[in-house]
Formats: C-alpha cells, structure tokens, sequence
C-alpha cells in the first residue's frame, strides 16, 4: 500500500478525489437546502451560497461592520434560478456556477492522477 502513495501524482489524485466527493456532497444538499455564508467587513458584505445546484457569489455595500452569520433554510425551487433568487439573478455583481461541472473536472482530474502509470526511475550506471 505504500508504493501505491509513492510519487506527487497519486497523493494529488487522492486529494483531488476527496475534494470532488465533498462537492458532490454539497451538490446534492443544494437540491433541497439553502445555506448562505456572509461575512460584513469594513463596510462591504460578502456572500457565499449553495442552492438549487448552483453555487453564487456575491458582494455589496451592508451596514454592519463586522459580522458573519451562516443561514440555512429548506426550498424546493428544483433548480430554477428565477425562483431561488429572483432579486440577484439581474445584479451584474452576482457570480453564478453550477455544481456538477467542478465535480466533474475535478473527478476526471482525480482519475488521471491516481490512475497515470509512474515513471521508471532510471538508474545511473
């Protein structure tokens, strides 16, 4: 079992296996709750979603100072960015990407590392 972590390619492969799983994850809780991080620093607040499949990033003016809060709540919006964030989905500051590309990339990306043949070491003589 040792050999089979000898090497950068497979220890990246794994890790890159492990992230993509926790999206994967996260992916398929987005389908039936909202979670939203939102950190409030010097006057700007920054936030961070997952729902309906969709992750969404977003910053504006806030009047707190310095706050983070964490929210979840349940939906049932299958998706439809209209009826998830109707206000958000016209704000150009809005950033939008779907879960199951990432996890995707990041699964086939896995696959290549832990599966690519190591190179021989060549010996000097």
């Amino acid at each position: 079992m040792y050999g089979f972590f000898q090497g950068w390619r497979r220890k990246a492969g794994c890790i890159a296996l492990v992230m993509a799983s926790m999206l994967a994850a996260s992916w398929i809780r987005s389908l039936r709750a909202e979670e939203r991080i939102c950190v409030g620093f010097g006057g700007d607040e920054y936030i961070l979603a997952h729902l309906g499949g969709w992750i969404c990033y977003y910053n504006g003016p806030t009047s707190d100072r310095q706050t983070i809060r964490w929210s979840t709540r349940k939906h049932s919006s299958n998706g439809d960015l209209n009826q998830i964030m109707p206000l958000w989905k016209s704000n150009p500051r809005v950033y939008y990407v779907r879960h199951w590309p990432i996890a995707t990339l990041l699964t086939l990306l896995s696959a290549c590392l832990i599966l690519w043949k190591p190179l021989k070491q060549s010996s000097p003589n």
